[in-house]
């Protein structure tokens, strides 16, 4: 989810899956986001790189929450240094939304 001044990372996590699970460092330009592995099956979940852009890494943070759909997900916020052009995803890596 993006809008001109912040993206948020949403990543669906179990019931089982608790604060003491999540493991989130944001800098400047990249994000270290580990979960896991919490109660329940699966293995833990690491989603870490570069962002498209660069961030205000001290004003970061995430939380345990139901996402736009309705599902139980850690939400990372960032709000970005520049408002254009758009990310169009979070990590450098990522595919664009329109591919």
């Amino acid at each position: 989810e993006e809008s001109d001044a912040t993206v948020v990372l949403s990543l669906p996590v179990g019931d089982g899956v608790s604060a003491r699970d999540v493991r989130c460092a944001v800098t400047t330009a990249a994000l270290d986001l580990r979960v896991g592995p919490g109660a329940g099956p699966g293995p833990a979940v690491e989603l870490s790189g570069a962002l498209r852009g660069r961030v205000h890494a001290s004003d970061a943070y995430w939380v345990i929450d139901a996402d736009g759909d309705g599902r139980r997900s850690v939400q990372v916020f960032m709000d970005k240094v520049h408002m254009l052009p758009a990310w169009d995803g979070v990590l450098a890596e990522d595919e664009p939304a329109d591919a």
